[in-house]
């Protein structure tokens, strides 16, 4: 995914999260490349230069003040929560809040509604490619390539067009409108989840029944199929909290 891509999802997923739970301190981890991980920070901290309209109403300085990075502690492997302006809790008091979330029972595991009488969900492909699911060093389960007109994908408004001068050459570049729409939306189906990018499941924030492929790579590095999958939580579900 491109660097730009991956930071305005990131940045979607988190404004709706704080526009939804607007009483609601948001601890915030994420494994991101640098790059993402500077520009969604610079995004942050000045809004008005580049992030898009459609996301600035969940833009406030109070939403900011909500955000409480996690850092990873390598020597103990743990997440310590990090206060980062002068007008948020004293620290003390959002390691205490962090601690007792960490207390809280867990979700348990995510199981599809039953489909039929099988006892079993299914999951349908609607990736770009087809789709290989391994455990240990053998596949488990295959799915096909889906058909173009099946898969959702985010919307990429046609802006026109420009030229580049770089590298003594004339590059052409198509400018496209940043955008949180997907379509077409796949039916929600008693027993169903749907395999989509990783881009599509974190601008479709009302779908939990999105996940995207966990890569799997060979010795040399190569993306050969998943070991699992991944799913975005949903701003309004309790999990979210």
């Amino acid at each position: 995914m491109h660097p730009q891509a991956t930071t305005i999802a990131s940045l979607s997923a988190l404004l709706q999260t704080l526009e939804r739970h607007p009483d609601k301190t948001v601890f915030l981890s994420a494994f991101l490349p640098k790059t993402v991980a500077f520009a969604l920070g610079s995004l942050l901290g000045n809004p008005g230069e580049g992030i898009p309209q459609d996301l600035l109403r969940s833009f406030s300085s109070d939403a900011l003040a909500r955000i409480v990075p996690l850092h990873h502690d390598n020597v103990r492997d743990k997440l310590i929560p990090v206060r980062i302006f002068s007008w948020q809790p004293p620290i003390d008091e959002l390691v205490e809040q962090w601690e007792r979330i960490q207390t809280e029972p867990s979700m348990g595991e995510t199981d599809l509604p039953e489909e039929g009488s099988s006892g079993s969900g299914r999951l349908i492909n609607l990736t770009s490619h087809a789709l290989q699911l391994w455990r240990d060093d053998a596949i488990v389960q295959e799915w096909d390539r889906p058909s173009a007109g099946e898969m959702p994908r985010v919307a990429e408004p046609d802006c026109g067009s420009e030229s580049l001068r770089a590298h003594g050459l004339e590059i052409p570049v198509t400018l496209i409108g940043r955008s949180i729409s997907v379509a077409p939306m796949p039916p929600r189906t008693p027993g169903v989840g749907y395999v989509v990018s990783r881009l599509t499941a974190a601008m479709a924030t009302d779908r939990d029944d999105f996940y995207f492929p966990i890569e799997h790579r060979d010795a040399a590095g190569r993306v050969i199929g998943c070991t699992g999958f991944g799913r975005f939580v949903l701003p309004t579900s309790p999990e979210a909290e």
